[in-house]
């Protein structure tokens, strides 16, 4: 039977230490993406608008899906996008 090896006390505080930098850089890059979720600051929620035109792409991706239209306006076609939360 083999003998087993005891870490030195010195680099068993060193893998504490790094535990810990690295559970606090997992915890804080977490609220950045938390933080531009913010509704109040990027619509004006008192006001509904109603926009008709032709669906012309939807893509289904990450972080946020998103679709285009093209929207007929007095001065011609406009090109619409608009990002799905």
């Amino acid at each position: 039977m083999a003998a087993t090896r005891k870490m030195p006390r010195s680099l068993n505080r060193a893998s504490g230490w790094t535990f810990a930098l690295l559970a606090l850089a997992v915890v804080t890059r977490g609220a950045p993406a938390l933080a531009h979720h913010s509704v109040p600051v990027n619509f004006d929620q008192s006001r509904e608008i109603t926009v008709t035109g032709v669906l012309t792409e939807i893509k289904w991706i990450n972080p946020h899906s998103r679709f285009r239209m093209d929207v007929k306006r007095s001065s011609g076609w406009w090109k619409w996008a608009r990002s799905i939360r």
